[in-house]
């Protein structure tokens, strides 16, 4: 019986719980409370449910299919582990996003190679969720692609959560 993955379906929930639980659980996070071993157990966890639903994926029409991929859970927690070493860096989580800002330009090497994009918008790096769009309307595939909100209005809709560094000064 799974305890912390609990209505996992696809990768792309595994991996979103996945964040938010290593913001709660990161021993780093809890200098009050030892959670050492609860974020191991989280991990181990994560690694079988991974392992059960990496090829189960979501469209962004909300449709679930399916499709072999080569990434494993060590993969993705090695990302995670290497952004929360960052110095300087902040790690926001927007939805199933993560977004970096802050002294970013020392690590843009690293960003890349973890597969970050530059948001010149944003003044961010980002690391999209791989949406498949299941849709033939090219309308519909701008949509998955590029946002006309806002910054701000991203994280009103759909929740922000700093995880590692400061919040960012909202720029008015």
């Amino acid at each position: 019986m799974r305890k912390y993955f609990k209505n996992c379906e696809t990768q792309e929930d595994v991996k979103r719980v996945y964040r938010q639980l290593c913001m709660k659980l990161h021993p780093d996070n809890n200098p009050d409370h030892d959670t050492t071993r609860e974020f191991q157990d989280m991990q181990e966890e994560f690694r079988q449910v991974f392992e059960e639903v990496k090829n189960f994926h979501r469209a962004a029409s909300g449709n679930t299919y399916t499709q072999e991929t080569n990434e494993t859970a060590d993969d993705f927690m090695e990302v995670i582990e290497k952004l929360q070493k960052m110095h300087g860096v902040t790690i926001e989580l927007v939805g199933t996003w993560l977004w970096c800002s802050g002294n970013t330009y020392p690590v843009r090497d690293q960003l890349k190679a973890m597969r970050f994009r530059f948001s010149g918008k944003n003044k961010k790096w980002y690391l999209p969720e791989e949406v498949k769009n299941d849709s033939n309307d090219p309308d519909d595939k701008k949509k998955v692609r590029a946002s006309k909100l806002s910054f701000d209005e991203i994280r009103s809709k759909y929740g922000s959560r700093f995880f590692a560094g400061e919040p960012d000064l909202l720029l008015k």
